[in-house]
């Protein structure tokens, strides 16, 4: 939220008007002047407008110079002092100022305008009616400060206030709604007070032109007036309100200002569009716009039409709505997706919802004008929101089908993949199936339910499991195949084994026949030996 807060070292130090007004700090910086013919807005203070967040209302204090206008406005602040008075013939504030520090009141942040007297001898003509008639198209509140006997001095600029049909287009129907609230101020007012001053205003109003207190009731669906007497101070001390001290003033003065501005914030509302708020933003365009219009002829003063201002208005508005609501759903959802994408379902459903619900309410926020109005705007913005979730959807379903299939093929690796080697091959079909089924369970516990999880589980449960039984029969097969070989080769060891066995048996037998057969040999050529050895002797 903007900052309003005005750092002023003597702010502290301002003259306080007390008597439970509040006091404002900050300064009048001016809002518009006007220069060779045109209106020209004050940059920075179009910019203090545009950072109010909050409804505003615009209080303007217009009427006669030199009749307390400006001291009025202060008061309004709680002060003595701020907008710049003056204390000779010729009017001080020139074009428009405004308080630079707008306050919180009502759940507003109020915007009080100091505007330049309108019947200034030495004041353009053309300027007087289009500042007159621009503080009436702007305004929440207009207080319109007068003499306190209504004479002829007054009526020239009430009449134009209600002979608006000069300067602005409206339906008679309509008018109400467009125009703001009218405080009339009676300044010095020195006469025995009437039961009703509202009633007392319209009848001596009446009295010196009756289309123009007609006109009033018409035209303004609340009109309040306040009777203030004089100050009661000296006239030297007059030419010095600004320093004045609050007790130096007359106490029915005091009382009838502080009652007149108590109601006046009593009764305040924000500028509104359609019973929409206008906030920072939506004011100073439509400010902007009406100025622009008034600067299309510098010479003359063409019919400034409200409704048409408010139409595009709101058509300004419902495009920054559009952009605000959006720009924040896709933001949102953008860093949802870089940050936690995938996600299951549910959570995106939720996700959607959650952001949507805040983007809907900027968007809501910004929109000014009627449902019927801003109808197409509403479709607009849904069908952006649903192309944008269109868009999220396929991106985070894109993610989920790519986790879901790296999980199962990590999955499939573990549990699958090792039985469909030679190494660790399957036992039987009732292995594999048991491994396919802890596949699957460990899958569906772990995977993103939806579709995409549903389409990978068919594709395994299928396409792979088809695959790897096709590989699973040519790994039976060729298990089989070499068991068989090494059957056959064992076999074949087993019978060379056997018939080396015989044959060393066989061999072993004819050693030891050759052995007897040797001993017997030795025998008989010993027993030789020995009868040869007797028959020599």
């Amino acid at each position: 939220m903007y900052d309003y807060y005005y750092d002023n070292d003597n702010d502290d130090n301002g003259n306080k008007f007390g008597e439970g007004i509040p006091y404002r700090k900050g300064k009048a910086i001016q809002l518009i002047k006007y220069e060779n013919g045109k209106i020209i807005l004050n940059k920075e203070s179009l910019e203090i407008i545009k950072n109010i967040e909050e409804p505003v209302a615009i209080i303007s204090v217009v009427g006669s110079y030199r009749r307390g206008k400006s001291y009025f406005a202060n008061v309004l602040h709680g002060r003595h002092d701020g907008f710049e008075l003056g204390s000779k013939v010729d009017s001080c504030t020139k074009g428009i100022f405004m308080w630079d520090t707008p306050f919180i009141h009502n759940n507003c942040r109020v915007i009080i305008l100091d505007c330049e007297g309108i019947d200034d001898p030495k004041q353009d003509e053309v300027w007087a009616t289009k500042l007159f008639i621009l503080c009436l198209a702007i305004s929440s509140t207009f207080i319109y400060n007068i003499n306190g006997i209504v004479g002829k001095d007054d009526i020239g600029k009430l009449y134009t206030m209600t002979d608006l049909s000069k300067f602005l287009v409206n339906s008679e129907d309509e008018e109400k709604d467009y125009l703001p609230r009218l405080v009339v101020l009676l300044r010095d007012f020195g006469l025995i007070e009437p039961d009703d001053f509202r009633e007392y205003f319209l009848e001596k109003l009446t009295q010196v032109n009756s289309d123009a207190a007609a006109g009033i009731t018409n035209h303004f669906k609340d009109l309040d007036v306040y009777a203030l007497p004089h100050p009661g101070c000296k006239k030297k001390v007059l030419h010095e309100l600004e320093k004045i001290e609050t007790s130096q003033l007359d106490t029915e003065f005091i009382s009838k200002m502080t009652h007149a501005v108590s109601e006046i914030y009593d009764t305040i509302t924000a500028k509104k569009i359609n019973f929409k708020s206008m906030t920072g933003i939506s004011f100073s365009k439509f400010l902007k716009d009406c100025v622009k219009h008034m600067n299309s002829n510098t010479n003359n003063l063409d019919k400034l039409s409200l409704p048409t201002q408010y139409t595009s208005l709101i058509n300004f508005m419902s495009k920054l709505a559009i952009d605000i609501g959006f720009t924040y759903y896709s933001t949102m959802m953008t860093i949802r997706s870089i940050d936690d994408f995938p996600i299951n379902w549910e959570d995106f459903e939720n996700e959607h919802s959650m952001i949507l619900s805040q983007a809907d309410f900027l968007f809501n926020e910004k929109l000014i004008g009627s449902y019927h109005q801003t109808l197409d705007i509403r479709k607009e913005f849904d069908n952006l929101i649903e192309d944008e979730k269109n868009k999220f959807t396929e991106k985070n379903s894109e993610s989920v089908k790519n986790y879901n299939l790296n999980l199962a093929n990590s999955l499939w690796q573990v549990h699958v993949s090792p039985g469909l080697t030679a190494d660790s091959l399957f036992e039987d079909y009732n292995e594999f199936n048991n491994a396919l089924d802890s596949f699957m369970q460990e899958y569906t516990n772990k995977s993103f339910t939806g579709s995409e999880a549903m389409d990978i589980y068919n594709q395994y449960k299928d396409d792979k499991t088809e695959s790897a039984l096709e590989t699973l029969d040519k790994m039976f097969k060729l298990r089989d195949a070499t068991k068989a070989v090494k059957d056959a080769h064992q076999e074949l060891i087993d019978q060379i084994n056997q018939s080396q066995e015989r044959l060393n048996l066989l061999l072993s037998e004819k050693y030891q026949e050759e052995f007897e057969y040797n001993e017997q040999i030795e025998e008989l050529i010993s027993k030789i030996d020995e009868l040869t050895l007797q028959l020599s002797n």
